[in-house]
């Protein structure tokens, strides 16, 4: 995101979130911008704004005010002074171009790019203090980093994780069967390779799965080794707290008394260790695939580029697995898409990785022995052939993130299009042809919403191209025209489709429009009813002559004998009625402003600008011009009060 002149405004008005903070600022830097710089640094990076006051006790789009900085130069200086201090932070991530001034009315705002450190350099903490110097950034804002996660920034700083020597564990916490199966695969791969004919011992110890120390004096299994090939009770000693499971829920709904079809987890069954299960998850879910061709010995022998993609991501999340803690590898395959979820963080970015750069792996000497027989890509490019497969078949992008709350990387690969005919006759179902009015960018929004389990803009940022406050733009825009119902949680807001929106245009036959034939029931001369979908909404018909008693050439409906059998059935035949009347009078973007107003009453009128991104002037001037055909009342206050449409007779 950047942040510039143009849209600074804009993007304070949505306030704070996980990669933005605001602060006010005058003549010295905030002391508690430097917690900040630390939970940023550590977690996803982010901006910080100077020079901005927040005024808690006023709505979330006016709490935020532009007060400027009073001396910014001296700021600027003051804050790269104290980044040069080891007393006041272990480590200086900035350099002069992340700190930017933006003239905004004739006041400075000082905006400070804090991007994600390197891995080898976290964690970022200060006041020279490691333990209670070192913050995370959450949803909620800044917070110390637990132990847990303190260990977890340390372990991550370290490369060959898993080449570490485990004491007291050697051949005899190999299981013969797993590394037997192993060596055969090599030698089928690699029949004149070396390592064909080294005994069990000497095999492990070049593939990176058995060490010697010989400064220390000791040998036995590395990490790598004992879970690859080792027995399960021996894992489970080293790694408690780690398990591995598989779930096959194809067809299972949410909520249904069965909760898998298949389950791969430690039973007693089988030997518990990651290459086992390798070729036993990969297998399950390569016969589940489209066009999942020959399987030979659990390989793949057919080139389809689905395939290979799976078995990347299966692969990565295993080569970047913290083994050392509390979680659970699952490979969940659900009707439409597999979700692959290991313990752990990402080490460099997410941005990053989908722009082609690669991190290494946490488990280096795993990658290469899964690499050996056919279970991976070269480094750095295993991530962009999955990218490149779902491409291919025009799938939603597939979605790899953090799940910072519980130290998870989640990727899930959604096997379904965003424009598949099933999605779209839903959004027309709900939207009727509204939703074909709608710009491109907000169809996009509500058709991942629909697909997929997406409901915040941190979700739908990792699933587009789009930054936050593009975002915030488009879900606003859709909440005002009562598209989308937005619930509000701290600094955090999630959004769900409105499943009781009212279409204005409902695609109503011709034929029950222009048919001419007769109503059969009649109305009162004036209706005046509450919506019961908006109870706050009320529409009338007035005078004693009414404006629809007949049908004539230019699509003028006659309500008077129209059969009504309830509140509800009667609000929606006006709600249709009436688009097709005014529809020949009004324009499409007045159309628009009437289905703003029916389906969400309180919208002021800056709100109705910026659905438009025009300006009030404009709304007034739409309000002036439509007034000989509807009248738009607004009862209440600006802020408070509620919209009535009223229809106006056109003598004839």
């Amino acid at each position: 995101m950047t942040v510039t002149k143009e849209n600074i405004n804009e993007i304070i008005r949505y306030g704070e979130h996980s990669t933005l903070e605001m602060k006010a600022c005058e003549k010295s830097v905030p002391k508690d911008m430097w917690e900040t710089y630390s939970a940023f640094a550590n977690t996803h990076g982010g901006i910080i704004l100077l020079g901005v006051t927040e005024h808690k006790d006023l709505p979330k789009e006016m709490r935020f005010e532009i007060t400027g900085v009073a001396d910014s130069y001296k700021v600027t200086a003051d804050l790269f002074n104290m980044l040069r201090n080891p007393q006041k932070v272990n480590c200086n991530i900035l350099v002069d171009s992340d700190v930017r001034e933006i003239e905004v009315d004739g006041k400075t705002v000082l905006c400070v790019n804090v991007p994600e450190a390197d891995y080898h350099r976290k964690p970022i903490y200060i006041n020279d203090n490691f333990r209670d110097g070192t913050f995370v950034r959450t949803h909620e804002g800044d917070r110390h980093a637990t132990k847990e996660e303190l260990s977890m920034l340390t372990r991550n700083s370290a490369d060959d994780l898993d080449s570490v020597i485990i004491e007291n564990y050697g051949m005899a916490d190999i299981d013969t069967d797993t590394l037997t199966a192993y060596r055969k695969r090599f030698n089928l791969r690699h029949d004149k390779h070396v390592y064909v004919r080294l005994d069990d011992k000497e095999f492990l110890h070049q593939m990176g799965a058995y060490a010697f120390d010989r400064r220390k004096g000791i040998e036995g299994l590395t990490m790598a080794g004992l879970m690859m090939f080792g027995k399960g009770i021996a894992i489970r000693e080293v790694c408690p707290q780690f398990r591995s499971d598989y779930l096959d829920r194809q067809g299972i709904e949410p909520g249904s008394s069965e909760k898998w079809n298949d389950r791969l987890t430690d039973d007693g069954t089988w030997e518990h260790n990651m290459y086992n299960f390798v070729t036993l998850v990969l297998r399950r879910l390569l016969l589940t695939l489209p066009n999942p061709g020959r399987l030979t010995g659990g390989e793949r022998k057919d080139g389809y580029e689905v395939q290979d993609a799976v078995m990347e991501g299966l692969v990565n999340s295993i080569i970047h697995c913290d083994f050392a803690a509390n979680g659970v590898l699952r490979i969940e395959r659900r009707t439409d898409s597999i979700i692959m979820r290991n313990p752990g963080n990402l080490r460099i970015s997410r941005e990053k990785i989908y722009e082609g750069d690669f991190t290494h792996a946490r488990n280096q000497a795993m990658q290469r022995m899964l690499r050996m027989v056919g279970y991976g890509d070269n480094i750095g490019s295993g991530f962009m052939k999955i990218l490149s497969a779902w491409k291919k078949e025009s799938w939603i992008v597939p979605d790899l993130h953090g799940e910072d709350e519980v130290h998870e990387v989640w990727l899930t690969l959604r096997m379904v299009s965003l424009l598949a005919p099933s999605v779209i006759e839903r959004l027309k179902s709900l939207y009727g042809g509204d939703f074909e009015l709608l710009p491109a960018e907000e169809k996009e929004i509500l058709s991942l919403i629909v697909s997929t389990d997406t409901n915040t803009n941190a979700q739908l940022q990792r699933l587009t191209d789009k930054n936050s406050w593009i975002l915030n733009r488009l879900l606003s825009s859709l909440v005002n025209k009562n598209m989308l119902l937005s619930t509000h949680k701290g600094r955090w807001t999630t959004y769900t489709i409105n499943t009781e929106y009212c279409p204005i245009h409902p695609e109503i036959p011709d034929s029950n429009i222009n048919s001419g034939e007769q109503i059969s029931e009649q109305i009162n001369e004036q209706i005046n009813f509450t919506s019961p979908l908006y109870p706050q909404a009320n529409f009338q018909v007035k005078n004693n002559q009414n404006p629809y008693n007949q049908i004539d050439p230019q699509g003028t409906i006659d309500l008077v004998n129209e059969p009504v059998n309830s509140q509800t059935h009667l609000f929606a035949h006006l709600s249709a009625h009436l688009s097709a009347h005014l529809s020949a009078h009004l324009s499409e973007e007045q159309m628009m402003i009437i289905k703003l107003l029916q389906n969400n009453p309180n919208i002021t009128l800056i709100e109705i600008a910026k659905s438009f991104n025009k300006e009030v002037s404009w709304v007034r001037s739409q309000r002036r011009s439509m007034s000989k055909y509807v009248e738009m009342k607004r009862e209440g206050s600006r802020k408070k009060g509620k919209w009535k449409i009223v229809p106006i007779e056109q003598n004839k």
